[in-house]
Parts: structure tokens; sequence; C-alpha cells
């Protein structure tokens, strides 16, 4: 497997997979926002249903984000 680290705004990069964080009690890093906003509130929705918390060790592989 083959990967790269890249920092920065997930909007403006150009890969198969980007990885945000979402921390206990379900908070959205700064980029996590900004890609939930470009979603039209994907990431929220996923929450609000209680798919996915932000605890530790959690992992949530989520497909066909919407305007990714």
């Amino acid at each position: 497997m083959e990967y790269n680290v890249k920092s920065g705004n997930p909007e403006k990069q150009r890969s198969a997979c980007i990885v945000v964080g979402v921390f206990e009690p379900r908070k959205l890093t700064p980029a996590a926002e900004i890609l939930d906003d470009v979603s039209d509130g994907f990431i929220s929705n996923i929450i609000r249903r209680g798919d996915l918390e932000g605890k530790l060790g959690q992992v949530l592989l989520l497909h066909n984000v919407p305007n990714t």
C-alpha cells in the first residue's frame, strides 16, 4: 500500500481518499467542517443519525460523498 500525507483545505486536494477528524462529543475538525459544507451537510447527517460519535478508535468509511 502506498499513501501520502498532505495538509491543507480538503476541497483543494485531489485524492481518491480524504481523512478528516470527528472527535467527542461529535466535534468536527476545521477540515471536516469544510468537507461537510461542500457536501451539503453529509457528515452532519451521519452524526445526527448516530452512525458516527467521534469516539477514540472509531472509523467510518464514507462512499459517494456529494460534491467531492
